[in-house]
């Protein structure tokens, strides 16, 4: 007896316009913000590590994490993976 064989599963199309997908948009995003949270991170141990209080270092981590994910989402913009 011959058994069905399901058919084969076929990637995403890639859009006619040559936009980036809705995955590729997703891991761009997580992109920033892992840049964002390791500069953010060197920020606070630095701050720490020359005697900064923990609240300039709290400082420091909220300002390198704003500015370093925004501007790699800038940047991911610019080359139109956003």
């Amino acid at each position: 007896m011959a058994t069905a064989t399901p058919p084969a599963t076929t990637p995403d199309p890639q859009p006619a316009d040559n936009s980036p997908t809705k995955t590729e948009k997703v891991m761009a995003i997580v992109i920033a913000i892992l840049c964002g949270t390791i500069a953010a991170f060197i920020a606070f141990i630095l701050t720490r590590h020359y005697q900064g209080t923990a609240l300039m270092a709290a400082g420091a981590f909220g300002t390198s994490f704003i500015g370093t994910a925004g501007f790699t989402a800038w940047i991911e913009d610019k080359l139109h993976l956003l």
